[in-house]
């Protein structure tokens, strides 16, 4: 059992549908470590409301530290990172 909790959030994201969501967590892991300590797949949705060929996932992101709990500054910034590079990478519309 960690000392210090995590902090989790949800963040998601529109992306083609033929992205393997395999190939986005290990990314996401990837982009944010060493803060991001698991990315789970919560909800993956499809629909002609968010475009055809597109799917909507939802990762819940959690972050943690070994000597202390992240502050809310470190979430955001790694989030802002984050975002940033699935859009760029995976060409992903991040939702709001």
């Amino acid at each position: 059992i960690p000392k210090y909790p995590p902090v989790i959030e949800d963040l998601s994201a529109i992306f083609d549908e033929k992205t393997p969501v395999a190939d986005i967590t290990a990314e996401v892991k990837k982009i944010g470590d060493p803060l991001v300590k698991n990315v789970q797949i919560v909800d993956i949705f499809t629909s002609e409301q968010i475009g055809r060929g597109k799917k909507s996932i939802t990762l819940r992101l959690t972050y943690q530290k070994p000597d202390e709990t992240p502050s809310q500054e470190e979430v955001t910034r790694y989030r802002e990172i984050i975002s940033r590079e699935i859009s760029r990478i995976f060409k992903a519309q991040v939702r709001k």
